[in-house]
């Protein structure tokens, strides 16, 4: 009889847990996940030109740039001299990822999830991140678990695997249009970068990329031409003759 009434105690225990865990609130971050995620779905292409600057090693670089962009994961950048001319140019066709600065003549090419972002940018990010980014959307990372907290006047959605690790964290917009800014982490939990994202309608206005080694890159398009038609030859960077 002891046994019995153990047993069910138990299961009581475990059902009261449960419910505990489907409450309200963990309701509610599954629905500000999913309406998120969904978000992320909705194809997006966009083209236009504006201004970077990168901060790395102590040192600092700034100009023009033009730009173009086609989720999931295709994007081409050029960093541009006074005269307009292409002095850098970094592209992603959706399997490889290719880097060539004319200055010293140097082309990298590597499957897309390489070094070579890190190698340009100095900052640990992934093709199809910074293609949604560039989109003006916040990447959202898969999970498996979700929690919504708030710190001061901010709601922040906390997205986890199915192991309990931290992979992003999301400084949610009051009117849950987006995130404007995040964190992301690897599979380890060890922080990635870090991001602020301002919006004009549905295209970015200011992208901040911060690395946690000091890294940092700013983007902000100027004239933009949105959901039109990109050529897939844009998204190609092929290798210069005689190099």
């Amino acid at each position: 009889m002891q046994k019995a009434l153990a047993a069910l105690f138990c299961l009581w225990l475990v059902l009261a847990a449960g419910a505990c865990a489907r409450g309200p609130g963990r309701d509610r971050a599954e629905e500000v996940y999913r309406l998120l995620s969904g978000r992320d779905r909705t194809p997006c292409s966009i083209r236009g030109v504006g201004s970077f600057r990168q901060e790395r090693g102590g040192t600092s670089l700034s100009g023009r740039m033009a730009f173009a962009a086609q989720t999931p994961d295709k994007f081409r950048v050029e960093l541009l001299s006074p005269f307009g001319l292409p002095v850098v140019s970094l592209a992603s066709d959706g399997g490889k990822l290719t880097l060539y600065s004319r200055q010293d003549g140097e082309f990298t090419a590597a499957p897309s999830g390489g070094p070579v972002l890190k190698k340009a940018l100095g900052i640990l990010i992934s093709p199809e991140e910074l293609t949604f980014l560039l989109c003006g959307r916040m990447p959202v990372v898969r999970a498996s678990r979700t929690r919504l907290t708030r710190e001061g006047e901010e709601e922040v959605l906390t997205l986890s695997d199915a192991w309990g690790v931290v992979r992003e964290r999301l400084w949610l917009a009051p009117d849950l249009s987006g995130a404007v800014r995040a964190e992301v982490f690897s599979s380890f939990g060890k922080k990635e970068y870090e991001v602020w994202l301002t919006k004009r309608t549905d295209a970015p206005d200011v992208i901040r990329i911060e690395g946690p080694d000091g890294a940092g890159l700013t983007l902000t398009p100027g004239r933009l031409l949105l959901n039109q038609e990109i050529a897939p030859e844009t998204f190609v960077l092929e290798k210069p003759a005689g190099r």
